[in-house]
C-alpha cells in the first residue's frame, strides 16, 4: 500500500495533496505553501485530468469531422474536390461520368473508395497519390527506379498524360523517350516529380524503365481519351478574381458539391456554357466569384450549406 501511495503521489501536486492524509507517514505534518506555488501546482494537475476525461485538445493529425454532398459532378471533378477537402493527392484516369454522393464522417481513403466504387474504378495508393482508375491499370506492379526529385504542385483536369509526363521529366532534369496516351486529372501539392512520373507511368505505360538520365516508356493500348474543357479567358485588361476561377457572371454558376471539414467549408461551382457543358471551380468561404448583376463587382462567398452557396447581399446559388 505504501508503494502504491508513493506512485500516485508522484503524479501531480493535486493527487499528492489528496493522498497526503491517508498515505502520510505517522507524525507527518502538513506544510504551508505559498499562494503562487499552490496555483502553479493546480495548473499542472489539470493536464492529466483533462487527458483522463478526454477533454484535452485534439491531437495533431487527428481526423476532423467531415460532411460532403456531391450532386451530378463528374468523377474527375469529384475526385479533385475530395482531394481539396482532405488535402491529399489524387490522380484519376477513366470515364468522366457524373455522380452524386453523400459522405459523412469518413476519412480521405474511405471517401475516395466510395467514389471509386460508384464510378466502377479501383483505388490504390502509390506514395503521396491516390490513384483512381480501371482495376486492370492500378493493380499492376509499381514502377521502380523513379522516386524523389524536385517537389511540385499540380492541378490539371483531363490533361494529356504524355504532356504531363514530359512536364515532370523536365522538372526532374531527365529525358523522356516514347509516348503516352490518354487523359488524366490530378491534384497534388508538394509532390516529388519522379513519384508523380512513376504514378503516370504505372497507369499509362505498358513498359517503363530508367537508364541513367533517360526514362523509356511504351504507350498502353486502349486507354480512354476524353475531350478536355478549357475555361473561358478573362476579358482583356481584367485579372481573374481568384487564380483558379475564370471570369464568369454569377448567373452562369451552379453548385456541384459542398463540404465542411472542421471549421472550413468548401464548394465546387460549375460554370455552365450555352451548350450545357461547363468547367468545375473549387472555392472556399471568403473567395469572390463572378460579377454580380448591377454593380459588376465580384460577390464574396459568405456561407456554404446543404442548399448551396450564399453570397454577400443575400444572393444564393442553389443546386440545379
Amino acid at each position: 500500500m505504501t508503494r502504491a501511495c508513493r506512485f500516485l503521489a508522484a503524479l501531480t501536486p493535486l493527487v499528492r495533496g489528496l493522498l497526503r492524509g491517508p498515505c502520510a507517514a505517522p507524525g507527518g505534518g502538513a506544510r504551508v505553501r505559498r499562494a503562487r506555488s499552490r496555483r502553479r501546482g493546480g495548473l499542472v494537475a489539470i493536464v492529466p485530468l483533462l487527458l483522463l476525461a478526454g477533454l484535452a485538445p485534439r491531437a495533431r493529425g487527428a481526423e476532423l469531422p467531415v460532411s460532403i454532398s456531391i450532386r451530378h459532378l463528374g468523377s474527375h471533378d469529384a475526385a479533385r474536390f475530395l482531394a481539396e477537402v482532405y488535402q491529399v493527392g489524387v490522380l484519376v484516369l477513366g470515364e468522366d461520368k457524373p455522380c452524386s454522393l453523400e459522405l459523412k464522417g469518413l476519412g480521405a481513403e474511405a471517401a475516395l473508395a466510395k467514389l471509386a466504387a460508384a464510378q466502377g474504378l479501383a483505388l490504390r495508393k502509390r506514395g503521396k497519390l491516390h490513384l483512381l482508375a480501371p482495376a486492370a491499370l492500378v493493380e499492376g506492379a509499381a514502377v521502380t527506379g523513379l522516386s524523389g526529385g524536385r517537389r511540385v504542385d499540380l492541378s490539371f483536369k483531363l490533361a494529356e498524360l504524355g504532356a504531363l509526363a514530359k512536364l515532370l521529366v523536365d522538372v526532374a532534369g531527365l529525358k523522356l523517350e516514347g509516348t503516352l496516351s490518354g487523359r488524366v486529372s490530378i491534384l497534388a501539392r508538394n509532390l516529388p516529380a519522379l513519384d508523380g512520373l512513376a504514378a503516370l507511368a504505372a497507369l499509362g505505360s505498358s513498359a517503363t524503365r530508367r537508364e541513367g538520365r533517360v526514362v523509356r516508356v511504351s504507350a498502353r493500348a486502349g486507354l480512354p481519351a476524353h475531350a478536355t474543357t478549357i475555361p473561358a479567358a478573362c476579358p482583356p485588361g481584367e485579372s481573374p478574381y481568384l487564380v483558379r476561377l475564370p471570369c464568369a457572371p454569377v448567373a452562369e454558376l451552379r453548385v456541384g458539391a459542398i463540404a465542411s471539414r472542421g471549421q472550413r467549408a468548401f464548394a465546387s461551382l460549375f460554370r455552365v456554357s450555352g451548350e450545357g457543358s461547363g468547367q468545375a471551380l473549387t472555392v472556399r468561404v471568403g473567395d469572390r466569384v463572378g460579377r454580380a448583376e448591377g454593380d459588376g463587382a465580384p460577390r464574396k462567398i459568405v456561407a456554404i450549406d446543404r442548399n448551396g452557396v450564399l453570397l454577400e447581399a443575400e444572393r444564393r446559388l442553389s443546386y440545379p
